[in-house]
């Protein structure tokens, strides 16, 4: 009977290439987590010659540990280009949320804040341009927990930075605070920004 035959001394052999990739219900969960920003990291190849208890360790502990590194890494990257007074307070989908910590004023009865929402990919609002971000700026009565939308100003950059390529705004006399969803990301930015005021 036929064995293969050995390899030469001196002859290097290609390591067994290891495929480094989500199931199925691990995709879920970081996708659940993260968001889009995984979907680069998801196929990812090792060229490197393992034991079998090293890839199953690999596999079943350390790649999704991994991954959300990676993807939290990215998350933090995007949140340093902005200035250091817009504090994030959420994400939702592909949506960052964030407050400006400079810019909060009492005008007349209510409270005004700006808050700012990043795209991590270019949103497009009927006919207009698409745009990565929207500033806009709430009116809040803090003690009734309502609000309403004074102004919406979108941007082709994440930063919110640069000239606006659309704006709306809405006159003092037509506003009409509404109460806030309890436990919604727009409860939440007014909170945060009550709270500041009444240090």
């Amino acid at each position: 009977m036929l064995r293969p035959a050995a390899p030469s001394p001196g002859v290097r052999t290609r390591p067994k290439e290891f495929t480094f990739t989500l199931t199925s219900i691990q995709y879920g969960i970081m996708r659940h987590v993260v968001g889009d920003f995984c979907d680069a990291l998801r196929p990812m190849r090792l060229p490197v010659k393992l034991g079998k208890f090293t890839r199953l360790l690999m596999k079943v502990l350390l790649r999704p540990l991994a991954l959300a590194a990676l993807c939290l890494y990215t998350l933090a990257s995007h949140a340093e280009t902005l200035p250091p007074h817009w504090r994030y307070v959420a994400k939702a989908q592909d949506m960052m949320y964030y407050l400006d910590t400079k810019d909060i004023e009492v005008r007349g009865q209510y409270l005004a804040y700006w808050t700012l929402v990043s795209f991590n990919h270019a949103k497009k609002f009927e006919q207009i341009k698409p745009y990565k971000s929207a500033r806009i700026l709430f009116y809040a009565d803090c003690t009734a927990g309502m609000q309403d939308t004074k102004s919406v100003l979108q941007y082709d950059t994440v930063t919110g930075e640069g000239d606006a390529i659309w704006a709306s705004h809405m006159d003092d006399e037509d506003l009409i605070a509404e109460p806030v969803k309890h436990g919604s990301i727009n409860a939440r930015l007014m909170a945060i920004a009550c709270t500041t005021v009444l240090r």
